[in-house]
């Protein structure tokens, strides 16, 4: 990929209430690589479109983080 890549950074306080409202503005504001903070995820899992989910949940009900990546963009997840 060549170009500008268009970071986002969120503190969402609760993804789950926020999806559409998440997939909207990532589709309309081109980001291609999204940060999200207080995502009060326990599970690694939820659906967008289109996109990479690198989910690093917690075993409470506060807090957890995500990291959206474009599927067009070349990376991998260091272990």
């Amino acid at each position: 990929m060549a170009g500008i890549i268009r970071i986002a950074i969120w503190n969402v306080n609760s993804l789950r209430q926020h999806m559409s409202e998440l997939e909207i503005s990532l589709n309309d504001q081109k980001i291609d690589i999204c940060l999200i903070s207080e995502t009060h995820f326990t599970k690694s899992y939820f659906n967008i479109h289109v996109k990479l989910i690198i989910l690093f949940p917690i075993n409470k009900t506060r807090g957890g983080t995500a990291v959206i990546i474009r599927s067009n963009i070349k990376h991998h997840e260091k272990q």
